[in-house]
């Protein structure tokens, strides 16, 4: 999901569940170390409630999710902001 947003010229907020956090540093060393500049890839170790606050800025212009059926309704809901275009 990161790599083709990344080539399209976007930078990727990304929160992990919290039970793979060594699986999201292991991602971050591999975008730092392939030399990607500060902030074009960024891990966000966040609450559920801080994640719809970020789905809420108007900055974010998309999202995407594998994860829970529960997390799915969380951002689902989060992300039906008018004039939001998520996919």
């Amino acid at each position: 999901m990161a790599a083709p947003q990344i080539l399209a010229g976007n930078t990727v907020l990304l929160k992990h569940a919290k039970n793979v956090p060594a699986a999201a540093q292991a991602m971050q060393k591999l975008f730092n170390d392939a030399g990607l500049p500060d902030g074009v890839f960024t891990n966000l170790f966040i609450s559920t409630a801080s994640t719809e606050h970020v789905l809420a800025d108007p900055l974010v212009r998309g999202v995407a999710l594998t994860g829970s059926e529960r997390a799915g309704t969380s951002v689902g809901a989060a992300a039906s902001v008018p004039g939001h275009k998520f996919l």
